[in-house]
């Protein structure tokens, strides 16, 4: 793929950057190694725009937006503006180059980014296992009977691309749990329909599909029987667990 040289010698990145609407745009973005570079040009006018508390930080592909917000609304649009400014100073081309919020808000639930970022060099399993599974604190919340996430889920999604890119040397499964309403053989369906969706949204993120696994249990492994509402919500999860590739 070509970059124009608007800032000087560039070397190419790509990136897919998610606004806090989940709003996905996928764009390339030159990361310079003379002159100003995209990424410092959208720094330098993010703190131009009432946001210089954040911080954008680059690192192999992607880039997280960190730094310690006053308040919810604050956190919100810093994000908002930090995809604006990176289109403006990137090429209107696709490509897989995550954006992921990482920032931090007193007294409020961490950003899904957040444990990604702090991922060190070659992570090993347990390291990936932790830092995936509180990315996705937040938990995967379907629709009844649906197999779709909708768009709340996108800055979450976008950390767990991150991580798998980060932890692509082992294998991520993605494994989706039912409750016990309705059949086995329906629920059975859609844990795997569920599964299966999750890893497919994350490829489009960037995420190695060699490194992931989808698979659904249906009704199989419930961990409450109680048969209340409480019960149910609790057999409703989608675990994540990392382990070594095989040889």
């Amino acid at each position: 793929m070509a970059i124009k040289r608007r800032f000087g010698v560039a070397q190419h990145a790509t990136v897919a950057i998610t606004s806090a609407f989940g709003t996905l745009a996928l764009i390339a973005v030159a990361a310079m190694s003379a002159g100003v570079s995209a990424l410092d040009r959208a720094q330098q006018q993010l703190a131009q725009s009432n946001y210089a508390w954040a911080v954008l930080e680059a690192r192999d592909g992607i880039v997280f937006v960190t730094g310690a917000a006053a308040d919810v609304e604050s956190r919100r649009y810093a994000v908002i503006e930090a995809e604006r400014l990176l289109r403006e100073v990137s090429e209107p081309e696709t490509a897989d180059l995550l954006v992921v919020d990482a920032t931090s808000l007193a007294d409020q639930p961490i950003a899904p980014g957040a444990p990604i970022r702090d991922l060190g060099a070659a992570p090993d399993a347990a390291a990936c296992q932790t830092a995936l599974a509180e990315a996705a604190a937040g938990g995967f919340e379907f629709s009844q009977g649906e197999t779709v996430l909708d768009e709340r889920h996108q800055p979450m999604l976008n950390a767990l691309a991150a991580g798998v890119r980060a932890c692509r040397d082992h294998v991520v499964a993605f494994a989706a749990h039912t409750d016990a309403v309705g059949s086995a053989a329906a629920n059975q369906i859609l844990s795997e329909g569920r599964a299966a969706h999750i890893v497919e949204r994350l490829a489009t993120k960037g995420a190695p599909l060699s490194a992931m696994r989808a698979i659904g249990y249906g009704e199989s492994r419930l961990l409450a029987r109680s048969g209340t509402s409480a019960a149910h919500a609790r057999n409703r999860r989608v675990e994540i667990t990392v382990s070594a590739q095989s040889s």
